[in-house]
């Protein structure tokens, strides 16, 4: 995972993250060279990093531009999911609602950083124009909520939420009924 030098992102903000690591996920738009059924926003809670030394990394959305990463159990089924929308004629924009992990429950400890997160969001909602927004965990709706979308929004749990039961298969079926309905392409 590429890392940003410490002296090109210390800064007011990162301030109080400077003794660890620091994750941040490039937004991405996946789509294929045809003719669009729409736009959908797939949109998950933070870049989660495993602890470690000062340092800044740059991601994707659930690690989907690493082979290994879009084969593991949580990870996989995104990653199956996201082919099944653009394979359905979709453009998909994945982003997180926390722009910047750097420790866990940040967003309610932070205000300086949610705001940032939320008036990002709204700028990704407002540049794409998606159809329909899936949120994966309730960070990612509440982030949403607050970014003042007005499109029609879906919330599903966390691929990873603890308490879920069942195959990680089944998840790609109830994430594409919950954001299609009987319309889901499967």
């Amino acid at each position: 995972m590429p890392e940003i030098a410490p002296q090109d992102w210390n800064t007011k903000l990162l301030a109080p993250y400077v003794g660890g690591t620091i994750g941040y996920d490039l937004p991405c738009l996946l789509s294929a060279d045809r003719p669009s059924r729409g736009r959908i926003m797939l949109c998950a809670q933070d870049p989660l990093r495993k602890p470690g030394g000062a340092r800044l990394t740059v991601g994707t959305f659930f690690g989907i531009d690493n082979h290994t990463l879009r084969t593991r159990r949580h990870y996989g089924v995104i990653w199956l999911f996201i082919r099944q929308c653009v394979l359905a004629g979709y453009d998909v924009w994945v982003t997180d609602a926390i722009k910047l992990y750097a420790g866990r429950n940040v967003l309610r400890r932070d205000p300086d950083l949610r705001s940032l997160s939320i008036s990002v969001i709204s700028a990704e909602v407002a540049a794409f124009r998606p159809d329909k927004i899936l949120t994966f965990g309730n960070d990612a709706r509440w982030a949403m909520k607050a970014s003042g979308a007005v499109v029609p929004l879906t919330h599903v749990a966390h691929p990873n939420a603890r308490g879920i039961k069942g195959p990680f298969k089944d998840r790609l079926i109830i994430y594409s009924q919950a954001l299609f309905g009987s319309d889901s392409p499967q």
